[in-house]
């Protein structure tokens, strides 16, 4: 008899067999049995951003976005960019401890920039403004 997992437990892991014979983790929801008798897996798996192609019509506006996990170095700087499909491409360099960061829009993707010489660059691209309140000087 199998012990039962705490609701709060995240499901179990599995490797997904990709096409092409590439594997991914993910985890495994549910298995469901199909009129014929044969057995699928509802299984979540993390693929790059690239990988995902939206769908015309769709609204992905309540899809949740997580932030990195991994903070940037102190003294570094983030790019906070405007992911919302449909809408002109806008990125904001902020020092990495700016207070504005917290009050980003869902939407907003951030991205850790450790190195000054990036920050600079990235700050000659046309559509990357520097913040208004922290005034990153990379």
């Amino acid at each position: 008899m199998s012990e039962s997992r705490p609701a709060d437990a995240p499901p179990p892991r599995v490797e997904v067999r990709l096409p092409g014979g590439c594997t991914t983790p993910g985890r495994l929801l549910a298995w469901r049995q199909g009129p014929d008798g044969a057995w699928w897996a509802q299984a979540v798996i993390q693929v790059p951003a690239a990988a995902i192609a939206q769908v015309a019509g769709e609204d992905y506006t309540a899809v949740p976005r997580e932030p990195a996990v991994r903070a940037p170095a102190a003294g570094g700087y983030v790019l906070a960019a405007d992911t919302r499909p449909g809408q002109p491409r806008a990125a904001v360099l902020h020092a990495a401890d700016c207070w504005t960061l917290g009050k980003l829009a869902r939407w907003t993707m951030i991205t850790p920039v450790d190195d000054p010489d990036q920050a600079r660059a990235l700050l000659l691209i046309d559509d990357t403004t520097a913040c208004d309140a922290c005034q990153p000087a990379p």
